[in-house]
């Protein structure tokens, strides 16, 4: 659990510093996954998805939030956006 109170620490002294990185939201809700902070994952990755709607790791990592939570619907969602982003030429 140590590593990854680091990695909250790292990522949120990240977003301080310039909140538009969308690596740096998506690392602090990848941290939050792990530590079963659901609610907070969505968040993070929402906000990685606003800075950079083509980020499909970002859509796969709040699936996977929404359904731990039981959201099956946005987890389903987020899975076909993901793979359709893969999936594009432009990708």
């Amino acid at each position: 659990m140590e590593k990854y109170e680091l990695a909250l620490a790292s990522y949120t002294d990240a977003i301080r510093i310039d909140p538009t990185q969308p690596q740096a939201h998506y690392g602090l809700g990848l941290a939050y996954l792990n530590t079963k902070l659901y609610e907070s994952t969505i968040s993070e990755c929402s906000i990685a998805i606003r800075l950079f709607p083509r980020y499909a790791d970002s859509y796969n990592m709040r699936s996977t939030a929404y359904h731990m939570i039981g959201d099956d619907n946005n987890a389903a969602t987020d899975r076909q956006k993901a793979k359709s982003i893969q999936l594009s030429p432009s990708h």
